[in-house]
């Protein structure tokens, strides 16, 4: 089965980099008008009956890049703090970092790197752990769907298959992977946003058929 990231920095090899999204935040002088900064909070549960508070704030600068820090908390005390990072070149990609520290000292994260041809539609990014492991996939992209090869620095090799569709309250995500050994591993995932109860919900089958899912009710 694909490796995957965990809090105990486990690497997210093969098929499951392909779910990843991309970018480092650049620091740089801007004006007022370009920087925006939003903060919001709210409550969460799962479907496994856990629940507890996340705490958002956001800052974008226009034309530079995205950086998000997020902080949760369980009902039981425990919690984690997300930091992402995205920055972006006109016609030159994307870059992103992602850390998650637990609130027990414990870390994981990673570097994703994306350069893209729009004339020929192709595109090809390189994620490394902060395990040193890698894994690097090169494909076409068109129309929300995604497919190509990748190898990892393990020198395992094989395909993948993605399609992302809108749906009238979100965003649907299909993903197919098969090994060099010819194993083939399916993942879905689902994201819905109701409005008027100003509530995410999201549900996600990851490679080995276990089913998750849970939301976040926003504050007003």
């Amino acid at each position: 089965m694909p490796h995957r990231f965990t809090i105990r920095r486990r690497f997210i090899a093969t098929s499951a980099c392909a779910l990843m999204a991309l970018g480092i935040l650049c620091s740089v002088a801007v004006t007022e008008a370009d920087a925006r900064e939003r903060s919001r909070s709210g409550s969460y549960s799962t479907g496994g009956g856990r629940s507890g508070t996340v705490d958002t704030t956001s800052s974008k600068v226009r034309g530079e890049g995205l950086k998000r820090q997020k902080n949760i908390s369980t009902s039981t005390g425990k919690g984690a703090t997300v930091d992402t990072a995205r920055s972006y070149a006109k016609g030159d990609g994307v870059s992103k970092s992602k850390d998650v520290t637990g609130n027990n000292g414990e870390a994981a994260g990673y570097d994703k790197n994306t350069t893209y041809d729009k004339n020929a539609g192709t595109y090809s990014s390189t994620v490394e752990g902060n395990n040193g492991k890698s894994v690097t996939y090169t494909g076409t992209a068109s129309d929300g769907q995604r497919s190509g090869s990748y190898t990892t620095s393990g020198g395992h090799t094989g395909s993948y298959d993605t399609n992302v569709q809108k749906t009238e309250t979100g965003v649907s995500k299909n993903t197919s992977v098969t090994t060099g050994s010819g194993n083939t591993y399916d993942a879905s995932s689902n994201a819905a946003y109701d409005k008027e109860a100003n509530t995410l919900s999201k549900s996600r089958t990851n490679f080995r058929g276990k089913t998750r899912n849970g939301s976040v009710q926003y504050n007003q």
